[in-house]
């Protein structure tokens, strides 16, 4: 995908645009997530003034009732080698274990319920093994999968994770750095769980 092309996946109800560099999730007409990038790729602001103008839904508008059909088909899409819808995609589980782990690595995460220290100390001694894909012990383990693969990421920003089978596929996106993404994971998740 080059800066000016614009893509789009319409499909029932839901539906992903990129034009340029902004990217939006759409449910039923009402925007989800928007999520703009510099010439960098890196995430940017959306412009206040279209945010404020807008009659766009909140992010909590994505329910499994807007359009579950059509998300395996988004995603499916998402993952085409001609366009990245924001987030993480791997074709192994191992690469996203180690994404993970690495990323524990440069935040030290230390999870004592799970032996887990991924601080210098711990990593010499062989203990950051971290997976956030393994489900929590608790309520209070917010590192480890939820009911819907949300979770506290060790960077402290939500992330979530999905998987497509049938593509052997784990997506993954955190919130504060693809919110549009997320969105989108996290109805794929709400979907599954009908």
């Amino acid at each position: 995908m080059h800066t000016g092309d614009a893509m789009s996946f319409p499909l029932a109800t839901v539906s992903i645009v990129l034009v340029g560099s902004t990217l939006a999730v759409a449910c039923g007409g009402s925007i989800l997530a928007e999520e703009r990038t510099d010439d960098a790729g890196v995430a940017t602001a959306p412009d206040a003034e279209a945010v404020a103008t807008s009659d766009a839904a909140p992010p909590d508008a994505a329910t499994p009732e807007a359009g579950c059909g059509d998300v395996d088909a988004l995603l499916h899409a998402w993952s085409s080698p001609s366009w990245n819808g924001g987030g993480f995609m791997f074709t192994r589980k191992e690469d996203c274990v180690l994404f993970f782990e690495a990323l524990a690595r440069s935040n030290d995460l230390v999870v004592p319920a799970h032996e887990v220290d991924c601080s210098p100390a711990g990593v010499a001694a062989g203990q950051c093994t971290y997976d956030p894909l393994t489900a929590r012990i608790d309520a209070e383990d917010v590192h480890y999968s939820g009911p819907l693969d949300e979770f506290t990421g060790p960077d402290d920003a939500p992330w979530v994770w999905y998987y497509i089978a049938d593509q052997n596929d784990w997506f993954a996106a955190s919130d504060a750095q693809a919110p549009a993404a997320y969105q989108l994971l996290v109805l794929a998740n709400e979907c599954a769980a009908q």
